[in-house]
Formats: structure tokens, sequence, C-alpha cells
């Protein structure tokens, strides 16, 4: 027989401790059950309603406390629950991270939409500017060229008046 290193069994000690469900305290769950086989659409209803709005369970069965077996030594068993006790700890932080991300995603996301809705008007409000300038600036040369006639005008009317007033 091999010798066991540390706290561990050897693998024949180990499969020969793990413990086996007696008929008398079998839970109902593990009984058979007689039932009339499903047709393929009750079957396939079943699953969905089963499965709708749930997230993918764990498979994995949580183990039993190690401090309640003998074949575990008190440390050993000490060490397992303060790991498991760590790993809910970091699970419960991993989640409330996640949770944070999701608010900050939706912050963000109330944020850009709000942005893009100031962009979209500033951008109107610009448009609506630079029409309005084209048109000040058409009056400016529609002005400048009256300007420029009326000048134009007076000079002649002058000229013309310097001529009567020579002859």
């Amino acid at each position: 027989m091999p010798v066991a290193k540390g706290n561990k069994l050897p693998e024949a000690d180990r499969a020969a401790s793990k413990r086996k469900i007696s008929p008398a305290t079998k839970p109902k769950a593990l009984e058979k059950v007689e039932a009339e086989p499903l047709d393929e659409k009750e079957f396939n209803k079943l699953l969905k309603k089963q499965t709708k709005g749930k997230k993918k369970q764990n498979t994995r069965k949580t183990a039993p406390d190690p401090r309640l077996d003998p074949n575990i030594d008190p440390k050993r068993a000490k060490r397992i629950i303060a790991n498991r006790e760590s790993a809910a700890r970091s699970k419960a932080k991993q989640k409330q991270h996640l949770e944070n991300l999701k608010n900050l995603h939706q912050s963000l996301t109330e944020q850009k939409s709000s942005i893009e809705k100031e962009i979209f008007s500033i951008h109107a409000d610009s448009e609506r500017m630079r029409s309005y300038n084209e048109r000040l600036i058409q009056m400016i040369h529609c002005l400048r060229e009256a300007k420029r006639r009326k000048t134009a005008v007076e000079e002649a009317e002058d000229k013309v008046a310097s001529k009567v007033q020579q002859q």
C-alpha cells in the first residue's frame, strides 16, 4: 500500500471513504418515477418554459462541510472553508464590479445620446446662422453696389453741374 504524503489519503483509501446512499436514506428525488412519455411538442414547451429567462446554472454540486467529514484533517478543513469564503467574497466583488460597469455603461450611453442631441441642435443652429450670414453678406454687397452707383450718379451730377456752371 502506498504511503500518503501530508494529509492526503492514498487513491484506494479515498475511493473507499466515499459515502454511498443507502436505500433507506435515499431522497425521493432519486427514486424512479414512472411517467407517461411526452410527445415532442410537449417536451419542447416544457423545455422552453424551464429555460426561459434563466441563466446557465452551475452543474457542479456543492461539497458538504469538510468539518463534518472525519477523514479530513481539521487544518485542511479550515483551509477549505477559508478558500470557499474567499471565493464567495471574490464572486461578490466581481458581481459588484460588473454591476458598477453596467451602471457606468448605462450612464455613458445616456450621456452620449444627450450630447448627440446637443450636437444636432448646435449643428442646426450653425446652419441657420450660416444661411443668415450669407444673406447679410449679400445685403452688404447690394448696399455697397447701391452706394457705388449713388456716388457714381452724384459724381455725374457734379460734372454736369460744373459744366453747366462753366457755360
